[in-house]
């Protein structure tokens, strides 16, 4: 099994953990100084390096640094979905973010909406984006993506469809009996798709909805949010090139 680290960059021939980072590869990797490791800068470019521990610090000398024409990578990794997603609970986000990262979804942008039941007041937007971000760090080293996943600060519906009124959204609806086929759907680039929270969208953000953009079918059934996204990205990175 490879042991990976994201780092800011690496342009550098030595490369410096950061304590929480150090703590991980010691205490939950197991590794030891001289092990080998491969670094992601998370824009498509990798590198081979050996860890060496200094106390409290790890640092990593770069050994040989891999780079694939970056188009390349980033049409075969990552299909152009941006999910618009209801903030859900927390075992629901985490796994959420973890399927999206798995199957390509590029970007990430967290709601708000009338029956989300997560308060973001208390430790602030921030907090959450960052630590959302880092459960997609997380997950694109364990399944080998170059590219990250953008998480971008959390906003309210109404902020979500002034924010994209210029752009073609659709949203998932099981009752909506689509006329336009799913593959042509997909090759809007990016395709904006809104998933509703675990209460469901309340009237008004359905009627919002029904004005600004298209619903599509994923399907007879009512789906969890969490399912719904493992459903859209599937779906497009199944027919993306079709």
């Amino acid at each position: 099994m490879k042991r990976r680290f994201l780092v800011s960059s690496l342009k550098k021939t030595t490369v410096l953990l950061d304590g929480e980072e150090t703590k991980h590869a010691k205490n939950v990797l197991r590794m030891k100084s001289g092990d080998p490791c491969e670094l992601l800068d998370g824009e498509g470019t990798k590198a081979q390096g050996i860890l060496h521990f200094n106390g409290k610090n790890g640092t990593i000398e770069i050994s040989k640094i891999t780079q694939t024409p970056s188009d390349l990578i980033f049409q075969t990794e990552t299909t152009p979905l941006h999910l618009l997603l209801s903030v859900l609970k927390t075992d629901a986000m985490t796994w959420a973010l973890e399927k999206a990262v798995e199957l390509g979804v590029r970007q990430i942008t967290p709601i708000m909406t009338d029956y989300t039941v997560v308060h973001l007041q208390k430790k602030g937007p921030d907090f959450f984006q960052k630590r959302w971000q880092k459960i997609a760090d997380q997950s694109l080293k364990q399944c080998e993506r170059s590219y990250r996943m953008i998480i971008h600060p959390p906003q309210t519906f109404e902020e979500s469809l002034v924010n994209h009124s210029k752009d073609v959204l659709f949203w998932g609806n099981e009752r909506e009996n689509q006329k336009t086929p799913l593959n042509q759907i997909m090759q809007h680039d990016p395709l904006y798709f809104f998933i509703g929270p675990e209460g469901g969208w309340s009237t008004d953000e359905i009627q919002a909805l029904e004005r600004q953009a298209t619903a599509i079918s994923l399907g007879p059934l009512i789906l969890r949010s969490e399912t719904a996204v493992t459903a859209i990205a599937t779906l497009a990175r199944h027919l993306k090139k079709s």
